[in-house]
């Protein structure tokens, strides 16, 4: 391919050995990097003159939740982990995830300062990601400068990862292994793939549909291995939990149970501008429901519908496009799904952002490449704020991003992007 070819033009040794890039970024990213940029400044430029010339307050003063909620993911847990192995008694009113991403609180609540390890651990996790794919791009020949201009202006621009980080959330972690489940089924690695697939599976259920990469291929063996170890994962961590399995399976699932009469059957004004789940339009346009019988109604048709497109037409796909699909569809299918489980779109966008450098010429333009401009301009929309997008006092942010999803999963669905040598060997 171009890419490929493109090489050895680009590329040259320094004294040392060390390969330096002269590649310039393609058009494409540099024009993805402007528009996060100028979209997050639009953000919290609002924000501020809201705030400071108008005197109005949340939801127009902040693009995040109040300010009083802070960390509150992480911070209710404190009262939970150091009574262990006495869940049902002590954690009932704090939990409400699968048994396994409880373990990862645990681990955190070892520590003298569980907050500051979590916090510091998270940001470490999303800075190393940041520099990796900064130094992918230099081996492929895009110079360092703009290699890690453009990495470092998607980190800092990113309304994801600032808002889990904010909220104190799990899926910082349940990103990780995800990233590096994806990380190991690129390089042909099925049973690590299917082992951290599966580890996210029992951490919470939706990443279950990334064991389809697997199915795709026809790596029977090592999808029903990932099956296996969620279930595994699953019984450890409520024998951790204690004091029997059988006590904590029936307390986790009760806390599950009441976190989705409240959450998912209910509107709840403040929050529903944070929710990009294809369930919210329901909520935004039928207010103040009961939607428990909607949810009955949602959760099959969401199921069948999945399952139809993805024998139809996703595993027949590229594994680029494969990766993007089932990501959409993770983030965007559960009938609630906060802004934080967006992080899990720089997944694709990264090897989207490969792709984009391995198919350009050596002027930085791209080879025509369709729908490649449409993915990233969906992008940076879901990638901010765009917390301005308020009526009587309610965002409805969410809901346009769960349509932008909805374009970017009919693009990956589209416009399939063929791999490059380099990535096939990636």
């Amino acid at each position: 391919m171009g890419g490929a070819n493109l090489m050895g033009t680009v590329m040259e040794r320094n004294c040392s050995g060390e390969v330096r890039g002269k590649f310039p970024l393609p058009a494409i990213l540099r024009r993805f990097a402007v528009a996060i940029a100028v979209l997050t400044v639009a953000a919290w430029g609002i924000s501020f003159f809201c705030y400071r010339v108008l005197h109005l307050h949340y939801p127009y003063s902040y693009p995040m939740v109040p300010r009083q909620f802070r960390q509150l993911d992480f911070t209710m847990y404190s009262g939970c982990f150091p009574q262990l192995p006495h869940f049902p008694e002590t954690c009932a009113n704090y939990t409400a995830y699968p048994a396994s991403a409880l373990m990862v609180y645990q681990f955190f609540f070892l520590f003298p300062h569980p907050l500051l390890v979590f916090m510091a651990a998270g940001v470490g996790v999303f800075a190393v990601a940041a520099i990796l794919l900064a130094r992918a791009l230099v081996r492929r020949g895009v110079a360092w400068r703009s290699a890690y201009l453009y990495c470092g202006t998607a980190l800092i621009c990113s309304y994801p990862i600032l808002f889990v980080m904010d909220q104190g959330n799990i899926e910082v972690y349940l990103w990780l292994v995800l990233a590096l489940g994806v990380w190991a089924y690129m390089r042909g690695g099925w049973t690590l793939a299917a082992t951290l697939f599966g580890v996210a599976a029992s951490m919470k259920l939706y990443p279950a549909v990334y064991l389809g990469l697997l199915l795709a291929k026809k790596r029977y063996k090592a999808f029903f291995f990932g099956i296996l170890v969620a279930i595994l994962a699953t019984i450890v961590s409520l024998w951790i939990l204690g004091p029997t399995i059988h006590l904590a399976y029936l307390g986790v699932n009760q806390r599950l149970h009441n976190f989705g009469s409240t959450y998912v059957s209910t509107t709840q004004p403040g929050g529903i501008g944070f929710d990009h789940s294809l369930f919210s339009l329901v909520k935004a346009s039928l207010p103040d429901h009961n939607y428990q019988a909607y949810v009955g109604l949602y959760l099959p048709l969401a199921a069948v519908v999945g399952t139809v497109v993805y024998f139809w037409r996703i595993w027949r796909l590229p594994r680029i496009n494969q990766v993007l699909a089932l990501t959409i569809a993770a983030v965007v299918l559960p009938p609630f799904s906060i802004e934080y489980t967006l992080i899990h779109l720089y997944i694709p966008w990264a090897l989207l952002t490969l792709y984009a450098v391995e198919t350009a010429e050596s002027s930085g333009s791209l080879q025509r490449v369709r729908g490649l401009g449409v993915c990233f301009v969906c992008f940076a929309f879901l990638m901010t704020p765009e917390s301005y997008f308020i009526v009587d006092k309610i965002r409805f942010s969410g809901q346009l991003k769960a349509l932008v999803l909805v374009a970017l999963f009919v693009a990956a669905l589209r416009y399939p992007f063929a791999e490059t040598v380099e990535t096939k060997s990636a």
